[in-house]
């Protein structure tokens, strides 16, 4: 493994579970990959993975013990942290604010944002000027909903929806580009209840005033779920 890497997000789950996914990946290809995490609070190391809450341990450790690291943003807008990495990688970007992300960009030579803006964006707290509710990868795409060829690159494939609904999230968020793999068509719900066989359901649910939760809606789905089950009902 050629050059050195390191991980950043809002939060160190995020963080973290990408640390994971690279691990499980370099056992697969039978990669040699150390890492290390800044946590928010010193845990028992795992395979492949170190904490450490010491600033000065993590950064001297790149390059000659460990090829991964990983830390919010505290730790990469940090003056000694300056290109400490060769390729610095910001999870969850489209939740991350632009200032943020350039205050870590010091800490790299190659910038890469992962992210999908049509999900969850940036979590705002509090007033803030024009275009700070906006975040980095949001700003890259310039009004787009999708990344254009000559930016990066964009997933085009789903792993997990059905073609009828991925059609019509296609259509709606990512400019006709996403397409589900091959295999998804088999995905049914065989049932003689009111959900049969495959795609969107509407179910209009009458409620007044509802901001950061639906009671009445959480009600209407707790009892379609059991009527499925007690409709003796099977899925691929």
């Amino acid at each position: 493994m050629v050059g050195t890497y390191s991980v950043t997000a809002n939060s160190h789950k995020v963080i973290r579970n990408l640390l994971d996914t690279a691990v499980e990946a370099a056992d697969e290809l039978g990669i040699e990959v150390q890492c290390v995490q800044k946590p928010d609070e010193k845990q028992e190391d795992v395979h492949r993975i170190r904490f450490t809450v010491d600033n000065a341990s993590i950064l001297g450790s790149i390059g000659i013990t460990c090829q991964v690291a990983g830390g919010t943003t505290w730790l990469w807008s940090r003056e000694d942290a300056f290109e400490a990495v060769d390729v610095l990688f910001v999870d969850e970007a489209a939740q991350m604010s632009l200032a943020n992300v350039l205050a870590v960009s010091q800490a790299c030579k190659t910038l890469v944002l992962l992210g999908d803006p049509q999900q969850l964006e940036q979590p705002m707290k509090g007033s803030h000027p024009e275009g700070a509710d906006v975040s980095a990868l949001d700003h890259m795409l310039a009004g787009h909903a999708t990344i254009g060829p000559d930016q990066g690159l964009f997933l085009e494939e789903t792993w997990r929806l059905h073609p009828q609904i991925c059609h019509f999230t296609s259509e709606l968020f990512y400019e006709g580009r996403l397409r589900s793999r091959a295999g998804l068509e088999i995905q049914v719900v065989r049932s003689t209840s009111r959900v049969n066989g495959a795609g969107l359901r509407y179910l209009p649910v009458q409620h007044v005033g509802n901001q950061s939760s639906s009671p009445e809606e959480a009600a209407q789905v707790q009892l379609l779920v059991n009527e499925i089950t007690r409709a003796g009902s099977s899925w691929d």
